[in-house]
């Protein structure tokens, strides 16, 4: 049995400030480690984001994506991952341009 562990966010493979034309379309991904596997929620500034024609969320393993269909001036906000389990919470802010 695997020890448990708290989430962990890695975006190592962002670079900051992540650079997002308007009208454009683009994707963030970011790794997330956890046992048990933890429950990712994204944010576009205070407002949690589902899937929808504008946001598409996906994930394959540790990879969690954000597809941003059609940027918009809204993700000058930022955009906020938070990953949480029973052993904890991680999160980080996106600087996004």
């Amino acid at each position: 049995m695997d020890k448990p562990e708290a989430p962990r966010i890695d975006t190592s493979r962002i670079i900051s400030p992540f650079l997002a034309k308007f009208g454009d379309s683009t994707s963030l991904t970011v790794r997330i480690f956890g046992k048990p596997t933890p429950s990712v929620k994204w944010f576009v500034g205070r407002k949690q984001i589902s899937n929808c024609a504008r946001y598409h969320l996906r994930s394959l393993g540790y990879s969690h994506t954000l597809d941003i269909n059609h940027v918009t001036a809204e993700i000058n906000n930022g955009i906020f991952v938070i990953a949480s389990n029973f052993m904890g919470e991680d999160s980080c802010m996106l600087d996004v341009k």
